[in-house]
């Protein structure tokens, strides 16, 4: 399975634009295709986007480690960005969560979290945390309500 990097960059677009709204500043950059540093410059703060969309069905959202294929971190273990955000379904609602970065690699350090592996995402195979919505949701600094991403 190959990415649609174009879709992708649109996905993140939209999610970008939410959280500008809601803070009121400018996205300063957006990044284009595969980044694995950061995608977002949101008031001179680089923001890793990630948007869940099964996070409804599963109450759990995916936080990647490691590229199984070529056997180096990936995700949460290498990323630039200073603030995590990622969409999230939790009390029968849908989110955009932020929190710091380094908040969440403390999260996952405290905790025994179960790792998924997954083969779905074309040459990038990787090793997955699933963290719960509602832990997500507590270690954000900011939730947006929002529509369903599907939409997106």
């Amino acid at each position: 399975m190959t990415i649609d990097w174009a879709k992708q960059d649109k996905i993140e677009l939209m999610h970008a634009q939410i959280i500008a709204d809601y803070t009121g500043f400018d996205i300063q950059e957006q990044t284009k295709g595969y980044n694995p540093y950061y995608d977002v410059i949101i008031n001179n703060k680089k923001i890793e986007i990630k948007t869940d969309f099964q996070a409804n069905y599963t109450n759990n959202i995916c936080i990647e480690f490691k590229n199984t294929n070529q056997n180096k971190p990936s995700g949460i273990e290498i990323t630039k960005s200073s603030i995590w955000s990622n969409t999230y379904y939790y009390d029968n609602q849908w989110y955009i969560g932020l929190c710091k970065v380094n908040d969440l690699k403390q999260l996952i350090k405290d905790n025994d979290f179960y790792i998924v592996k997954n083969n779905k995402s074309g040459d990038n195979n990787s090793l997955l945390y699933l963290i719960n919505c509602k832990i997500y949701h507590e270690l954000c600094n900011i939730n947006i309500k929002i529509k369903s991403p599907t939409i997106w």
